[in-house]
């Protein structure tokens, strides 16, 4: 359990608040000029949200998947369940939910900033490297699921595998 816990915790917590809170602490330049409480409920919903996606797909990992979020313990288990049935990363759009929550809530230009590195990096890092990982492991089952199912945005209906 605490390997476990461990594993879900090292990289969550240092992208999302150790890294975030240190930056925001070198450089206080806020992005938004005119900011209001708007910006800041909207952030507040959004990371509601964030953590609601990237809490259910940690957990769908660990008890479906047999595994964690952690590269060096990836799951041995191919996982189209909840929010998988609908978009193929969910728990990394909830990450980068999460890190625009921040940004809203301080009006932080630098977390931003930093937000948007990491999404693009992703981004990339998905495309050349997770997905052929992926194909690898789980070989015909992910292809299949890679055709129906978009890596970012959202299916109206749920994916069922045929």
């Amino acid at each position: 359990m605490i390997s476990f816990i461990k594993n879900i915790l090292i990289l969550p917590l240092n992208v999302l608040i150790t890294l975030p809170f240190i930056l925001n602490l070198l450089n206080d330049t806020h992005l938004i000029y005119e900011y209001n409480i708007y910006f800041k409920i909207i952030g507040i919903l959004i990371l509601i949200l964030g953590i609601i996606l990237f809490t259910k797909t940690v957990f769908l990992f660990f008890k479906f998947g047999n595994g964690t979020i952690a590269p060096w313990d990836p799951p041995k288990k191919f996982i189209i369940r909840g929010p998988y049935r609908y978009v193929r990363n969910p728990m990394l759009i909830g990450v980068n939910l999460i890190l625009i929550s921040e940004y809203l809530i301080l009006n932080s230009l630098i977390i931003f900033i930093w937000s948007s590195i990491f999404i693009v990096i992703n981004l990339i890092y998905h495309k050349f490297n997770e997905e052929k990982k992926l194909e690898l492991r789980f070989g015909n089952s992910y292809t299949e699921y890679k055709k129906n199912v978009s890596a970012w945005i959202p299916r109206i209906k749920p994916y069922y595998k045929k």
